[in-house]
């Protein structure tokens, strides 16, 4: 299960508790391919008891490189995610970690993206995503361009991303 509490957010600086508190507990597998590719299957965890998979959540698989078996590359490209109830659009989405040699742990992990902050105006009671872009300034977060052309992400930056094995736990694809 992957322990969000472990992690912090090192970019942009001052948002990390906002983030922190509304985050879905994750649930990640991860399938041998070959010698330098694994499939990396991410879940949510139920809210009741986070290293039970919440079934009704879709799951995202993501081929990840290897040169040593233990470090790891994940190119996620463009998904969305759920944030507070929102489904968040995020793009260049790239985790790297290391895979302890009995594969029971994931350690040092990285996780970066640009999040499309448009969803934030109903909830922060915004007028545009301009006054969204102006609240996060105040956080030192610059929002920039996304692929789309429109000023409207922010590029996060995660750090210390862990998780330990679960047994017996299983992740199942779900689309």
């Amino acid at each position: 299960m992957l322990d969000w509490s472990a992690a912090s957010i090192a970019n942009p600086n001052g948002i990390d508790a906002l983030f922190k508190s509304v985050y879905y507990p994750s649930l990640v597998g991860l399938i041998d391919i070959s010698d330098t590719e694994k499939d990396v299957i991410v879940a949510h965890g139920s809210t009741s008891d986070p290293s039970v998979q919440n079934t009704s959540k879709d799951t995202r698989t993501w081929r990840a490189t290897t040169t040593d078996g233990l470090g790891f590359v994940v190119e996620g490209g463009s998904t969305s995610v759920f944030f507070d109830g929102y489904e968040v659009e995020v793009e260049d989405v790239q985790v790297t970690a290391n895979l302890s040699k009995d594969g029971s742990e994931i350690t040092d992990g990285i996780m970066t993206y640009k999040a499309n902050v448009s969803f934030a105006v109903a909830g922060l009671g915004a007028s545009s995503v301009e006054e969204v872009c102006e609240i996060l300034a105040s956080f030192s977060a610059v929002c920039e361009p996304c692929a789309d052309g429109s000023v409207e992400c922010i590029p996060i930056r995660w750090e210390g991303l862990a998780a330990e094995e679960l047994s017996p736990s299983t992740v199942v694809e779900i689309e």
